[in-house]
């Protein structure tokens, strides 16, 4: 049960039992996240994002596909606030079936500092249309004059909707080259 007082020391206490308990605390955390009040989201998300790891990344990825809307909302948040696993996990789980991709790709987009243009474009390309649009939306927020080489070498691409968004990315720069 949770303290109204996060900072509390038997808060702090408890949070620090749970991060040491290691990855066989994730699914009983992500069980009990439907039921938490704020207080102990905020705990329980504290400790799923300590936990994660490029070894107990699946089980983050079970949760997306098998947990409630706030059991997936709690692993979406603890995902988008680690950096302890390597990005292109998250990429690969795209492809995962029945797995909550509004979520996926919000982490995504919170962690798109960590993937390079042509991992994004690579991974938009595999997509369905509605997957596609949101990762070249990601792909325009961190397209820099760098990244102009490997989209204007796209722009001859077969698939229609890429160009399209490459062009609308493109329109951005105010390059003689572009």
């Amino acid at each position: 049960k949770s303290s109204t007082n996060l900072m509390a020391p038997e808060t702090q206490k408890a949070i620090s039992k749970l991060k040491e308990t290691g990855p066989g605390a994730i699914e009983a955390i992500v069980a009990q996240l439907p039921e938490a009040d704020k207080n102990a989201t905020v705990a329980f998300v504290d400790v799923l994002s300590a936990l994660v790891t490029q070894k107990t990344f699946p089980q983050y990825v079970q949760a997306l596909v098998q947990g409630s809307p706030r059991a997936i909302a709690g692993v979406a948040w603890a995902l988008t606030s680690s950096r302890a696993y390597p990005p292109h996990l998250l990429l690969d789980a795209l492809s995962t079936p029945g797995i909550a991709k509004s979520a996926l790709l919000d982490i995504i987009n919170g962690q798109r500092q960590r993937f390079t243009v042509r991992e994004l474009l690579t991974a938009a390309y595999a997509q369905e249309p509605n997957e596609k649009a949101a990762l070249f939306r990601i792909l325009g927020e961190i397209a820099d004059e760098a990244a102009l080489p490997e989209l204007l070498g796209r722009l001859q691409g077969k698939d229609q909707m890429a160009r399209l968004h490459i062009i609308n990315i493109l329109s951005r720069f105010n390059k003689p080259d572009v």
